[in-house]
């Protein structure tokens, strides 16, 4: 995400499972944990500027073509520590309001996994670099 946009409305942020990690049976009374990892929906609202509308919508259709590859912002699911990253997918077209001068842009994401390190190590093309475990190298 450009360093240009403002982080997220603290009010409007919103979290919750992408699915249900549990089998349950047809009674209701016996479940059975299925993963041990479940990504996160992200929901929510930032308000820009004219210009930074301009930069968030570059960065949507150039850099994550139209929302198709993944993304790092900063990880919000710990308000008190938001000098994390995280790796982000798009679920949806960012929506789009006006409120007074401002443009307020509705983002649904899916949090894939938390980045451990301040900066993460990619190659030549600007791929993340991992270990053979999936976990991505930082320094």
């Amino acid at each position: 995400m450009p360093s240009s946009i403002p982080g997220p409305i603290w009010d409007g942020m919103n979290w919750e499972p992408y699915f249900d990690p549990y089998l349950h049976n047809k009674f209701g009374d016996k479940s059975r944990r299925l993963v041990t990892f479940v990504p996160k929906v992200f929901t929510c609202r930032l308000m820009l500027s004219e210009a930074q509308r301009q930069v968030f919508e570059d960065f949507f259709e150039i850099t994550c073509s139209n929302g198709t590859t993944v993304f790092q912002w900063w990880d919000f699911s710990r308000p008190s520590n938001t000098t994390q990253l995280a790796l982000y997918r798009w679920l949806a077209e960012p929506g789009w309001t006006q409120d007074g001068d401002h443009h307020v842009a509705q983002l649904r994401l899916l949090l894939l996994r938390r980045v451990p390190g301040h900066y993460p190590l990619t190659d030549g093309d600007g791929g993340l670099l991992s270990t053979p475990d999936n976990e991505i190298l930082t320094t």
